[in-house]
């Protein structure tokens, strides 16, 4: 940046002259960074943004525990049917449960 001043510098010292180009110097720095102000984040800007995904973050964790949980609820329902609706699975398991008495 130093030496796009410096060169600005030069330029306008050539078109206008010593004074007026410390004052156009000094307008085009201005504008400069009203502009870049205008184009670049903030340091207020990125904690904001970072704020926002932290909320975004946790809504996600919060279903993705919900998702956990019924797919473990699911998980429990087939086997229960698989369970409850072959008749093997209960002489298997009427001979487990004898096993152990």
């Amino acid at each position: 940046m130093a030496n796009i001043t410096y060169d600005l510098y030069e330029i306008l010292e050539r078109k206008l002259g010593k004074e007026e180009a410390k004052e156009e110097k000094e307008i085009v720095k201005i504008q400069i960074r009203e502009e870049l102000k205008e184009e670049l984040a903030t340091k207020e800007d990125i904690l904001l943004v970072k704020k926002d995904l932290e909320i975004i973050k946790q809504e996600l964790m919060g279903r993705i525990e919900v998702m956990e949980w019924k797919i473990k609820l699911w998980f429990l329902i087939v086997i229960a049917l698989i369970l409850l609706t072959n008749k093997d699975v209960f002489e298997w398991l009427i001979k487990f449960l004898n096993f152990f008495k």
